[in-house]
């Protein structure tokens, strides 16, 4: 049998008040919550890089629909 760390071998359920979930949480706290998680992703990004990503979003949908448009005009002149 392959010996396993005690650190990552989960705690039977019993009376007590840890549980196998408790004690992962204690092992690895990036897994506590879903809610958490949010804050910790949220809190690597600027303002700078939200400014850049939205900006870089904003001129993609511009040119998706100046693409759009141009297709439009074209098949509507063709199409008379």
């Amino acid at each position: 049998m392959i010996p396993v760390s005690s650190a990552w071998a989960p705690v039977p359920l019993s009376t007590e008040t840890r549980s196998w979930a408790w004690s992962l949480r204690q092992i690895m706290p990036q897994a506590t919550s879903r809610r958490r998680r949010v804050v910790v992703i949220l809190s690597g990004v600027t303002l700078i890089d939200f400014l850049h990503y939205g900006l870089v979003s904003l001129v993609g949908i511009a040119a998706v629909a100046t693409l759009w448009f141009a297709c439009y005009v074209v098949y509507r002149l063709h199409s008379d």
